[in-house]
């Protein structure tokens, strides 16, 4: 029996795919946590390990040595790094890169590849092949995006496809990297203030902190939250193909 592994950074990202999930099991696997069960009367595990590569390695590590996991997917949220993508799109990566010094391109599965093409074809999903980029600080700027999509040549940025890319393949699991665009080329985040705690977690203090003194944040919070929508709503139309097919062939 199959069991894919479905991770994503933020719960979030999921929540569409949680609500619609028969969980037998929830674990805590700090500082995320993993539902196995059942979608669409399919075994799956879907979790999440909060943002970036020290927290997704924590957590794939952990996951691998307590699940029989046979197929590991990373999906979540992006932001492009070339003006074609929009909000909502889903990127299929042929491979995934670092920006640490020196790591090898990491290539995903070639039938995992094929087959999330020809799922998402069939759903009609709107979907774009491309590298990801995964970073150990995020990119901010239109500046940043486009200087790092020519210094890397990928399409998209996270911050732990290629941390959990790694370990996939340390353990000969086939890995496959799918993520929806969040924010555009032309979006800038804001600058001057880190918004995670130092376990990576979204701190609803700096958030509110941030707001008083930038009021304008705020008002960008319901833009941001149907951008979310829209990229959250792709992945789980996706990841309800996908399960259906069993896997077959992959």
């Amino acid at each position: 029996m199959s069991l894919p592994a479905f991770i994503a950074a933020l719960p979030t990202e999921i929540k569409g795919l949680r609500k619609k999930m028969k969980v037998d099991l929830t674990v805590d696997v700090k500082p995320g946590r993993a539902y196995q069960g059942t979608l669409k009367n399919h075994p799956l595990l879907l979790s999440y390990s909060e943002i970036g590569k020290g927290a997704a390695e924590r957590h794939v590590q952990c996951l691998i040595k307590n699940f029989p996991i046979t197929h590991m997917i990373a999906i979540g949220f992006a932001g492009s790094m070339v003006p074609q993508y929009n909000t909502g799109d889903l990127i299929i990566a042929p491979a995934v890169k670092s920006d640490d010094n020196g790591s090898p391109p990491l290539s995903c599965h070639e039938a995992l590849i094929h087959w999330a093409e020809t799922q998402s074809q069939g759903r009609k999903l709107k979907f774009r092949k491309g590298n990801l980029l995964t970073v150990r600080e995020p990119l901010l700027t239109v500046h940043e995006k486009m200087m790092a999509h020519r210094q890397y040549d990928c399409t998209a940025v996270d911050m732990e496809s290629a941390a959990i890319a790694r370990i996939a393949h340390d353990n000969k699991i086939p890995f496959l990297a799918v993520r929806a665009i969040f924010d555009t080329l032309d979006v800038e985040l804001p600058q001057d203030e880190s918004f995670l705690t130092e376990e990576s977690q979204v701190s609803v203090g700096k958030v509110l902190a941030y707001g008083i003194k930038q009021p304008r944040v705020f008002l960008k919070l319901p833009q941001w939250g149907m951008w979310a929508g829209r990229a959250r709503n792709s992945l789980t139309y996706f990841v309800e193909s996908l399960i259906q097919s069993n896997f077959s062939g992959c």
